[in-house]
């Protein structure tokens, strides 16, 4: 078994190789993870509809396992030959999600009782909420390749934050072995 140490420096590297990846070759990472989205979504529906057709005591109505996987195929299928279209889709769910939150803020703004500093903060995070609706709207390609390149960043950075674990575990398991640090 490997120790520790090793596995947090591993991990570590392959999340900043991926976020070194997902950074530069933004299109390609999203593509291929629609492509695992659509291959798993696949596969569960087909579990999903295995479950509802053969089993003799399904835990939920045998007509919704059925429903669900025969949605779940459709909806795999539709990820692997047009994945732009799963893209945009879940970019117009975080568009729809930002004019929410924004009309909530405007809301608390007005009827939020407190100072004017509070209710102007609230009426900024609004219109940047909007802006960025906006954004994502007329531009999804920028907004998806954004998208993406936070993730590499996120990556990045656990990753080296891992990699700075693993060796700081190793230096401790060198020290109570004995051994002088490498």
């Amino acid at each position: 078994m490997a120790p520790a140490w090793l596995s947090f420096l591993i991990r570590g590297i392959i999340a900043v190789l991926f976020g070194l990846v997902a950074f530069i070759w933004s299109g390609f990472v999203l593509e291929v993870l629609v492509y695992f989205f659509g291959f798993f979504v696949i596969i569960n529906a087909v579990v999903t509809l295995v479950m509802g057709a053969s089993s003799e005591h399904p835990p939920t109505p045998r007509w919704l396992l059925l429903l669900v996987g025969i949605l779940g195929l459709g909806l795999g299928i539709l990820a692997l030959l047009s994945p732009m279209v799963v893209v945009v889709a879940f970019l117009y769910l975080i568009a729809a999600w930002a004019l929410v939150a924004a009309l909530g803020d405007f809301i608390l703004a007005v009827s939020v009782a407190g100072d004017w500093a509070s209710r102007i903060l609230l009426v900024i995070s609004g219109i940047l909420g909007i802006i960025f609706a906006l954004i994502i709207i007329f531009v999804p390609l920028l907004a998806e390749l954004v998208l993406v390149q936070v993730l590499g960043i996120y990556a990045i950075a656990f990753g080296v934050i891992g990699i700075i674990h693993g060796l700081s575990l190793r230096g401790q398991a060198d020290a109570a072995a004995g051994r002088p640090a490498a």
